[in-house]
């Protein structure tokens, strides 16, 4: 049975568009599950190039499909899904197993669903991306960042998320002050990272521009940069990747455990989230401020590998004794296996 992996997202006019690097990253490590990692028939269909995914995605079978422009999220289209399938895999399609991770609004497919494409091929299809899926595609083991020399200064990656996708989980304007304002007061330099076209970088500061190879990126992130902070976001993920502690703004706390699917597998390092039950909201500068001093100034807390969601409007403590109690007793279990290593 050959295996199909589709790395895309569909948009609101209803075709292909690019995915993020977060759904790039969940791909990549559901096809390292022992069950994938060494598949003999596996087929990659993405609009992202291969020179953006090498390393992380297997490009020995990669077929590139053309892109929408439009950057809207939109749901899955069944009928155009079925005819690529069909013209890319031809006669090979029946009976292919297709995984992927977030394509498209719909009704998430955690088992395999049998489909048929409009040439009468059957095949199933499953989204693998969660804890709740069948075979548990997250939860066989938790990533391994690269090995790579580390610098000797203290510096925070600040990550800018301004997608047209969800407005309103957009980086607030508060952040870049109360960003700059931690920084200094806790004897940390500055790199910009995500959507930093526009920012003008003040002395001392840097950009990282979030292009070339996502595994580039993701070693850059772990050379260069001590702890990570942003709203939620696919640069985050990574920096999570990278090995670095982060402080996560407005993760998913209206469904407190969803970091069992999305976050724990790249808990390299301590990752924390806080935030409201309201994304943009004020309060949450105070909450966030609290929070990365208290990271920044404690920084060696962070270095054990475990996935943090701190109650709605509760900041970090900046007491090592009790910062530590409070991490323990907001840690989400990790639900799968720890000794098998991933390869990056």
């Amino acid at each position: 049975m050959g295996i199909v992996a589709l790395l895309m997202e569909y948009k609101e006019d209803r075709f292909p568009g690019c995915c993020g690097p977060g759904d790039t990253l969940r791909l990549a490590h559901a096809l390292r599950h022992p069950s994938l990692i060494s598949h003999p028939d596996l087929t990659v269909i993405s609009t992202l190039s291969q020179d953006r995914v090498a390393g992380l995605i297997p490009t020995e079978r990669y077929k590139m499909v053309p892109s929408t422009v439009t950057k809207e999220r939109g749901s899955v289209n069944p009928d155009h899904l079925g005819t690529m399938l069909d013209e890319q895999l031809g006669a090979a399609l029946d009976g292919a197993r297709v995984i992927h991770s977030f394509i498209g609004e719909e009704t998430y497919l955690w088992r395999a669903k049998q489909e048929r494409s409009p040439a009468g091929r059957k095949y199933t299809r499953q989204r693998v991306d969660s804890s709740k899926a069948d075979e548990g595609f997250m939860l066989h083991s938790k990533w391994v960042p690269p090995a790579v020399p580390k610098s000797s200064e203290s510096v925070l990656a600040a990550f800018i998320r301004k997608m047209k996708t969800s407005p309103k989980w957009d980086t607030p304007d508060w952040f870049y002050g109360s960003v700059r304002a931690c920084a200094l007061a806790s004897g940390y330099r500055i790199l910009w990272c995500g959507s930093v076209t526009t920012l003008v970088p003040r002395s001392g500061e840097e950009k990282l521009y979030p292009s070339g190879p996502l595994l580039e990126q993701i070693r850059s992130l772990a050379s260069r940069a001590s702890c990570a902070v942003g709203v939620n976001s696919g640069g985050l993920d990574l920096a999570a990747a990278a090995g670095l502690p982060i402080l996560r703004i407005w993760e998913w706390d209206r469904i407190r455990h969803w970091g069992k699917a999305y976050n724990s597998y790249l808990a390299c390092a301590t990752c924390v989230g806080i935030g409201s039950r309201n994304a943009g909201e004020e309060s949450d500068r105070d909450v966030m401020e609290k929070s990365l001093v208290a990271l920044m100034a404690n920084r060696g807390l962070f270095n054990n590998p475990r996935h943090v969601i701190l109650p709605s409007r509760e900041a970090l403590k900046n007491v090592s004794g009790p910062l530590e109690d409070q991490l323990i007793g907001n840690e989400i279990a990790w639900l799968g296996v720890t000794n098998l290593p991933s390869t990056t």
